[in-house]
């Protein structure tokens, strides 16, 4: 069969539940069903157009097991992410979102054109990445 991709996980409300409840029931074991589910073997995941302040939970749920390094680089634009949505992403598990120990630890590069970026969602996202990331290229 063909594999679904990842972006229809973003536009069924009722598969983003599941995968949040799935990805607490996990978050104690080393499973990482996000890594799985959407992360390639390069450390890299785009999702264009589908992410947005509606669903941002579901993204932050599976890459709450993509710690270590994982993600390199990360394409979230063209989606409706502006400050609760960045919140949500970056800053809303803030004890874990400490250097080393956050799926932003080996970030490199990070696409969000195309979003609702306010001042107040730009500020949110700096301090986040100034305290969790390694400087973006």
């Amino acid at each position: 069969g063909q594999q679904p991709r990842p972006e229809t996980l973003f536009t069924r409300g009722w598969w983003q539940q599941v995968i949040q409840m799935l990805s607490d029931l996990m978050a104690s074991t080393n499973l990482g069903i996000g890594q799985r589910l959407f992360l390639s073997d390069n450390g890299s995941f785009e999702l264009k157009a589908c992410v947005g302040d509606t669903n941002a939970a579901t993204l932050a749920a599976l890459l709450r097991d993509a710690t270590g390094g994982l993600v390199r680089s990360a394409n979230v634009s063209d989606g409706g992410l502006g400050a609760p949505g960045i919140s949500v992403l970056f800053t809303s598990h803030n004890h874990h979102l400490r250097r080393g120990s956050s799926w932003l630890q080996a970030l490199s590069f990070l696409d969000l054109s195309g979003n609702l970026l306010t001042p107040q969602a730009g500020s949110l996202l700096a301090s986040a990445l100034k305290h969790a990331a390694p400087p973006l290229k």
